[in-house]
């Protein structure tokens, strides 16, 4: 990997030799010659440059990947007639960051050689914070507010951060591969001194501030602007890093933040889904390491808090990186690449001990194909795309024949209601014609007793008889008037009760429907106030804890 500039021509160091990708994997990444034609519109189509980058970038176009990435990234706007104006202002911003907090005691900081940084580390701040140590000891004498107490403190824990970002340089894998190689003192000079004004600036303006692994994800950024085939933007790297680098680690934050490491975006939750994943593509490879306890975090946390960095030389993280911007899914792809490193290792997992097992998941082979890996993490995310989309079936098909079981239950119910209202009908109506059979036999019998008795004779006696029989006809007439009456009010009374009853069902049913509804909205907005909770409590411990910074050396293990 060379860094030097066009005007520079000095020995360069034997170039690496570069893994071996068979017809297979080629197929997998198109021809991406229309990534010039794009970036020539003057309005970008978002998802089109995704959709061009996600097929990956061939090495011939590797010269597109600086403006591609802060496209990707929402550094630059999609309007190309306004990139001008805009990084001019950022770039202005940029400057007037580094006058305001990079202090001329750093500035005249000396990155020329490993064995100065070396020393600056060992000797000239244990130097400051002694005299540091001396000023507060004499200056507490003479305190009277709390405003000069909390003024040293912060100059102490700003020493601090120095004294952690000047190790951390010393120890990124990338940068220090480069200083090996690397002869003119200057250049090294120049690339350590913008790292450093980088992570600086970003531990004063971020809410987070600086935590150990944020100079490995800074690193590979800063060497793609500085690589920039243009001379006229690779001047300008420093300034483009830092903006990119801010947006970067905002959709990534949660992985530096220790309160938030069991949230949805946090560490822990994102390597159990990549052991989710594994457990659904490769059972096997999941039960055998179940079997040797072994937790995901082990070999994930490293491999995701430095977004796989310190595991593969430069030329192949960028590819990878490709990949991860150009990801629809907010930097999901990351879980998939995981997965695809695990299932990689499947025939050597599967035929391991503990302690073998181990040793093959913490030294992930560096020589091993990129294009490979990523057209396996490709496969592994159709695959539970798939999957997803069967249980989302699965739970359809269970909700419809909830839903059919229901219907069956109430058409059962209105059938037999009408059944009920064609019998209640029918009784009804014979019922009448009982009635009206009787009163034909009333009237027969009435014109019979007239037949019978004689006008001329006997008139006084007739009238008594007829009286008589009419008297009976008419009690008779009333009483089965009372019996039908009560009959038809029983049988009203009967019908109101069970249709009340069947309200009462139907009632009592949509009340449980809607009583689950409202448990389920309840325990969603309890876990959303949690979540935020949770958020609110880890932006609060970041900014009024001071020794915030301190405490996060226990990261070291993710190493």
């Amino acid at each position: 990997m060379s860094l030097k500039n066009d005007e520079q021509s000095k020995p360069k160091p034997k170039p690496k030799p570069q893994p071996t990708t068979t017809k297979k994997e080629e197929e997998n990444f198109s021809d991406n010659s229309e990534i010039k034609d794009l970036l020539s519109c003057e309005a970008i189509d978002f998802s089109k440059l995704q959709d061009l980058i996600f097929q990956g970038i061939e090495r011939k176009d590797s010269k597109y990947r600086p403006v591609v990435w802060k496209l990707l990234l929402g550094y630059l706007p999609l309007a190309s007639n306004k990139w001008e104006g805009h990084l001019e202002n950022e770039r202005k911003k940029y400057e007037s960051l580094t006058d305001k907090f990079i202090s001329e005691r750093q500035r005249q900081f000396s990155f020329s050689k490993q064995d100065t940084v070396v020393k600056m580390r060992n000797e000239k701040y244990h130097e400051g914070n002694v005299s540091l140590s001396h000023l507060t000891g004499a200056m507490s004498k003479k305190m009277s507010t709390k405003q000069e107490e909390e003024k040293l403190k912060l100059e102490q824990k700003l020493k601090n951060v120095e004294i952690q970002i000047l190790k951390d340089i010393g120890r990124t894998k990338l940068l220090t591969d480069f200083l090996e190689n690397e002869t003119d003192e200057k250049l090294q000079h120049q690339v350590n001194r913008s790292i450093f004004n980088l992570l600086f600036l970003y531990s004063r303006t971020s809410f987070t501030g600086y935590v150990q692994g944020m100079n490995d994800i800074l690193v590979p950024l800063y060497f793609v602007f500085f690589n920039d085939p243009d001379p006229e933007q690779r001047k300008w790297a420093e300034h483009d890093t830092y903006y990119c680098f801010s947006l970067l680690l905002k959709e990534l934050s949660d992985l530096f933040c220790r309160d938030l490491d069991s949230s949805l975006s946090g560490i822990q939750s994102r390597s159990k889904k990549v052991s989710t994943i594994v457990g659904a593509y490769r059972p096997q490879v999941s039960d055998k390491l179940a079997e040797n306890d072994i937790e995901p975090d082990f070999y994930l946390v490293p491999w995701i808090s430095a977004i796989f960095s310190q595991l593969f030389p430069f030329e192949s993280l960028v590819c990878i990186w490709d990949f991860m911007f150009a990801d629809k899914g907010h930097f999901k792809f990351i879980n998939y690449i995981c997965a695809s490193m695990v299932v990689s290792l499947s025939e050597q997992i599967i035929g391991s001990d503990f302690l073998m097992l181990m040793n093959i998941l913490q030294n992930f082979p560096k020589d091993y194909s990129v294009k490979l890996l990523i057209a396996k993490a490709k496969q592994i995310q159709i695959f539970m795309k798939n999957e997803k989309k069967a249980k989302k079936g699965s739970q359809k098909e269970k909700q419809k024949k909830i839903k059919q079981r229901q219907l069956k239950k109430e058409n059962k119910i209105k059938k037999d209601l009408q059944v009920k209202f064609l019998k209640e009908k029918k009784s009804e109506e014979k019922r009448i014609q009982i009635e009206e059979k009787e009163k034909q036999k009333l009237l027969s019998e009435q014109k019979l007793l007239t037949f019978q008795l004689s006008p001329s004779k006997k008139k006084t006696s007739n009238t008594k008889i007829l009286t008589k029989e009419q008297q009976k006809i008419e009690k008779r007439e009333r009483r089965l008037k009372k019996k039908r009456d009560a009959k038809i009010k029983k049988e009203k009374l009967q019908r109101e009760k069970e249709s009340r009853i069947q309200q009462k069902k139907l009632l009592k049913q949509q009340k449980l429907i809607e009583k689950q509804k409202k448990k389920e909205q309840r325990e969603r907005e309890k876990h959303e106030r949690e979540l935020k909770k949770k958020r609110e409590q880890a932006m609060k411990n970041v900014s009024s804890d001071p020794k915030y910074s301190k405490s996060r050396k226990s990261r070291k293990n993710r190493k």
